[in-house]
């Protein structure tokens, strides 16, 4: 049985893609309420009051936050996927794939003498 970490599918990307998904919705409720709370149509008495009232309303505040925090999700979210893109791209690349390489040496390969022999030895 395969783990959820050894599958070419990385939970970071996994991650990033759910809390992409998840700016969207934000980004979008955002957008609703705003629509609502700045169509609203003035009453037929209106006064200096009633724009007290309507910039005090919860919706005017609500609507631009979710709008910004929903933009500053899927921002972060594309930038974490890509470094994660580039870093596995990086990876493979270099021939670092999380196994043993035949081009990396350990210290324990350095100490021993596996050099082919040179001329003089060969004489």
């Amino acid at each position: 049985m395969r783990q959820y970490g050894e599958s070419k599918v990385d939970s970071t990307l996994v991650l990033a893609i759910s809390a992409i998904i998840i700016g969207l919705i934000f980004i979008i409720s955002g957008a609703i309420v705003s629509g609502i709370a700045y169509t609203e149509i003035t009453p037929p008495n209106y006064d200096d009051n009633y724009d007290r009232y309507i910039g005090s309303s919860v919706p005017r505040l609500l609507g631009p936050f979710l709008l910004v925090f929903g933009f500053l999700i899927v921002i972060g979210s594309g930038v974490m996927a890509g470094m994660k893109t580039m870093r596995e791209n990086e990876k493979s690349y270099h021939g670092i794939s999380g196994g043993p390489h035949p081009t990396m040496y350990s210290a324990a390969d350095i100490e021993q003498d596996d050099s082919p022999p040179s001329l003089q030895e060969k004489m």
